[in-house]
């Protein structure tokens, strides 16, 4: 697994200083996020350093790593929460339903082990995130990214060898979009990024055009559309890497999105793993016409057909 969902107890935050452990240890970068549950998790904290420290120095850097944990930590949970029942006995059943990777509680419970007092959180916990190996199929390569995409309102697949006359890309990306809630979801956008030339040679983009506008018009709802862009390295040779980044983060795939045609292909192994923060914020730079140091050849935007309803 590369990406985890913890619950943690919001009342493990004993002092302030323990929400360092939080800020070191989890992020989407880490692998490891913890859902909002319930709700009110960061509102009961940002309540108590108000009531504790207004009007202190300690004041304005608890309130900081807050607005950290709330943008880059957290993720929305999805999940039941009755009010009337102690935290951990929530975590529990919803744990039941769907699992949790571990909750954090202020004690450990040996009857249950997926709970973990937060003063034995240590590396171990951590150890098996951030990168792994999955097959090459769609649905999984979709399943792996699933945190990152249904918390993620700017998406941005960047796999230079995309070719819309290879059908093999297709599939992820539908498998991607539906993942997302790209058709419900308001406000979401996904920009493909692909390379102007392949094996030394220029990519037919017109005819290109026509077969996104084929195969993706009829797919996609009325009032949606996808962006797609062309890109020239200008010689640098630096197009290779197959990534997924969002305003939250990022997920390297080794060998792109592509599910192979063959069976046994799909099932061959391929690493993917979170991306640092420098590492997306490079790339976004890369891929952003204002910024970049490559060439925008061509943008194409498909806009949906598809009457729902």
């Amino acid at each position: 697994m590369i990406l985890a969902e913890f619950a943690v107890n919001p009342d493990v935050i004993k002092e302030w200083r323990d929400l360092r452990m939080i800020t070191m240890n989890f992020g989407f970068d880490h692998g490891a996020v913890i859902s909002l549950f319930p709700n009110k998790w960061i509102a009961g904290l940002r309540q108590k350093a108000e009531n504790e420290l207004k009007g202190t120095k300690e004041y304005l850097s608890v309130i900081e790593k807050l607005n950290t944990i709330k943008n880059e930590v957290l993720i929305k949970s999805g999940r039941e929460y009755d009010p009337t029942q102690d935290w951990i006995d929530n975590s529990i059943r919803q744990h039941q339903a769907k699992n949790f990777y571990k909750i954090i509680h202020v004690d450990d419970l040996p009857a249950h082990t997926c709970v973990i007092g937060f003063d034995d959180l240590d590396e171990m916990v951590f150890r098996d995130l951030r990168a792994g190996w999955v097959k090459r199929k769609a649905s999984v390569l979709a399943d792996v990214s699933r945190l990152l995409l249904v918390n993620s309102k700017n998406i941005q697949l960047i796999d230079p060898f995309f070719l819309a006359k290879d059908n093999k890309f297709f599939k992820t990306l539908e498998e991607m979009l539906r993942v997302a809630g790209f058709y419900e979801r308001e406000n979401v956008s996904v920009p493909i990024h692909a390379s102007y030339i392949h094996s030394k040679v220029q990519v037919d983009i017109p005819s290109e055009k026509i077969k996104l506008d084929k195969h993706l018009k009829p797919m996609i709802p009325k009032g949606k559309s996808l962006d797609f862009f062309w890109w020239d390295d200008l010689n640098t040779a630096e197009i290779h890497p197959r990534c997924l980044i969002t305003e939250k983060g990022g997920i390297d795939f080794d060998r792109g999105f592509a599910e192979p045609n063959d069976l046994d292909q799909q099932e061959a192994d391929t690493k993917v793993s979170m991306m640092t923060k420098s590492m997306v914020n490079s790339i976004a730079f890369k891929y952003n016409e204002a910024s970049s140091s490559y060439r925008a050849v061509a943008k194409h935007t498909v806009i949906g057909e598809r009457q729902d309803g």
